[in-house]
């Protein structure tokens, strides 16, 4: 059976929605991450959350994340605090955008979702989904 490399193109296929995103987000003078990290506290009904929940969902080291909200305090994007429960947490909260802002950048996230699927009949994307997850699956092993 002759080996067939993916890995090269789905490394193209992220770069390249990666650079679209990031085309979009220029708009607003984000990066990807920070759009994820607006994106991820707008939906929260208190625009807040703990570093640990932030570090989960991006699936970055404890350091990273460190360094992502410092850089977003710093232009006045989030504020930090510690947890009124346990001093030793710390809470993130958005303070920058609007909700006219967060529900643009979750359209424009959807978009770039809805073209990179385009042709795909419905059966197609839950095959190609599980057919990714397994995949990841595999490489995480």
């Amino acid at each position: 059976m002759q080996v067939v490399y993916i890995g090269p193109m789905m490394k193209k296929i992220s770069e390249e929605m990666e650079r679209k995103a990031n085309e979009e987000l220029k708009k607003y003078r984000l990066t990807l991450t920070q759009g994820k990290v607006i994106l991820f506290l707008s939906e929260r009904s208190d625009k807040k959350a703990t570093q640990k929940e932030l570090e989960d969902y991006l699936q970055v080291s404890h350091p990273t994340t460190v360094t992502i909200v410092k850089s977003m305090e710093a232009k006045n994007m989030v504020e930090t605090f510690p947890d009124d429960e346990d001093r030793r947490m710390k809470n993130i909260r958005l303070i920058w955008g609007n909700e006219e802002i967060y529900h643009k950048l979750r359209e424009n996230a959807e978009n770039l979702e809805i073209q990179l699927m385009e042709g795909f009949s419905d059966e197609e994307k839950e095959l190609f989904f599980s057919f990714l997850n397994r995949a990841y699956k595999n490489a995480a092993t």
